[in-house]
């Protein structure tokens, strides 16, 4: 049985490990004036989310609100995966696609889970935009 996962910050848009850190990257999330929004509003939730990703005796205390007869020898760490959100400016987390046209662009911003299964769609959806953009030269 996979329990998971935690969400917390990636250091870096790939960082599949805390010892991946971009410092641009991260600056660049730390500039952002949503993620001071989001984490203000929801700071207790992070830190305890982050305290059961360094700590199995946490994350064990957790599953077992669901789970009772699971014990720490059950605990398997998995690798870590990277799933981009988009923040607001307002710290509102971007529940649904986002797609926004440059002047000669069409930007996926944010693709939620299960984007894969939506990928027809959301390609139809771009190359609809990217020819309209092309008729309107």
């Amino acid at each position: 049985m996979h329990i998971g996962p935690n969400a917390v910050p990636a250091l870096a848009r790939e960082g599949y490990g805390w010892g991946v850190v971009r410092p641009g990257e991260l600056a660049g999330t730390v500039a952002w004036p949503g993620s001071w929004v989001l984490a203000r509003r929801h700071w207790r939730y992070g830190a305890g989310e982050l305290r059961r990703s360094v700590s199995k005796g946490a994350f064990l205390t957790a599953v077992r609100r669901l789970l009772p007869a699971v014990e720490e020898a059950d605990l398997v760490r998995a690798p870590a995966g990277v799933r981009a959100q988009a923040v607001l400016r307002d710290g509102t987390l971007v529940d649904d696609f986002l797609i926004r046209e440059g002047s000669r662009a069409v930007h996926v911003l944010n693709a939620p889970s299960p984007a894969a299964t939506a990928s027809l769609p959301i390609g139809r959806e771009i190359g609809r935009r990217v020819l309209d953009m092309l008729g309107a030269l």
